[in-house]
């Protein structure tokens, strides 16, 4: 089964490095109007948990 590569934060903005498996410089992420951003460099993808941030 494939590893889901997307994180759900309630966070507004993201900081990504690439962590272990694809380390790369660390980017701070902002998300579209959809609540959804990819890095850039590896990938990897960030949902804005909504029924988080109330």
């Amino acid at each position: 089964m494939p590893q889901d590569n997307r994180t759900n934060t309630a966070v507004e903005k993201v900081e990504c490095d690439g962590q272990v498996n694809l380390p790369h410089p660390k980017v701070y992420l902002h998300f579209d109007a959809n609540g959804v951003v990819i890095c850039p460099y590896c990938g990897k993808k960030f949902q804005l948990d909504y029924a988080k941030t109330n």
